[in-house]
């Protein structure tokens, strides 16, 4: 997954970005700079990265995390909206081919699962969901919680026409820019 952020960050939203690139196996995070959404598309293609996150400034707290499906053709997923508590613990990324594996319950794991390209099963790379909390887990470091924190404020997924599922859709797209 290639993790970049909005063209206004803060240095929380930069944390984010590389804590979950410690989580997330063959992540990278790269820092947006004037990178074109069309740029970003284009590099991630080239480098085999199925998903793009990108890490969203408002009032200098990252707020939302949007992502894109990337191959031929790309297209929007959704986004959720966030509240971030970072663990600030420096681990070493996963930088072997490995799936990442869901676990946990609640109305919206099947939305995590693909925006963050995972899957049900065995793996030491984990997402886990939890009364509409995020967290991750690394068994090849131990069985603690390990980066970003991130309660789930709202969730809005895409349909495969691109259009909005209105009913996940709780708050306005005001004050998020790409």
């Amino acid at each position: 997954m290639l993790i970049t952020t909005s063209r206004r960050l803060s240095s929380k939203t930069r944390n984010l970005c590389k804590e979950l690139e410690e989580v997330l196996p063959l992540s990278f995070y790269l820092p947006r700079g004037k990178k074109t959404l069309r740029e970003l598309i284009d590099l991630a293609y080239e480098k085999g990265m199925e998903r793009i996150c990108i890490v969203e400034t408002v009032e200098r707290e990252p707020r939302r995390l949007s992502f894109i499906k990337v191959d031929l053709d790309w297209e929007w997923i959704g986004y959720i909206d966030v509240s971030v508590s970072l663990r600030g613990k420096k681990i070493p990324p996963v930088e072997e081919d490995i799936e990442l594996c869901i676990s946990g319950n609640g109305k919206y794991i099947r939305d995590i699962a693909c925006f963050f390209n995972a899957y049900h099963g065995d793996s030491y790379a984990i997402i886990h969901l939890e009364n509409d909390t995020i967290n991750f887990y690394r068994k090849d470091i131990n069985n603690d919680l390990i980066g970003p924190e991130m309660k789930i404020l709202s969730l809005h997924r895409y349909d495969v026409n691109g259009k909005k599922d209105q009913n996940k859709d709780i708050h306005s797209k005001k004050g998020y820019s790409l």
